[in-house]
């Protein structure tokens, strides 16, 4: 008989400042992380958001790297659609 076993597997990574990434497959959050304590959280689905958070928020859910322009345009986003808000 043979079964399958998932296996949840730990590992570290060195990650070099400033780093940039976003959650895995649906582009909800963007994220600048600039020191080991802070980063930038942008939101830019199910509404639109900018906020300064622990940077282990960014690495606790399952995300992908992205680049510094990738961040930036969601940035620019949702700074667009708050200031139609006004």
């Amino acid at each position: 008989m043979i079964i399958k076993v998932e296996k949840k597997v730990t590992e570290e990574k060195e990650i070099t400042l400033p780093f940039f990434c976003k959650t895995k497959g649906n582009n909800l959050y963007f994220y600048k992380i600039y020191s080991e304590e802070s980063c930038i959280q942008v939101q830019i689905m199910l509404g639109y958001g900018i906020q300064t958070a622990h940077s282990h928020l960014a690495l606790h859910l399952e995300y992908e790297p992205c680049t510094e322009d990738d961040f930036l345009e969601a940035y620019n986003t949702a700074i667009n659609n708050l200031e139609n808000l006004i």
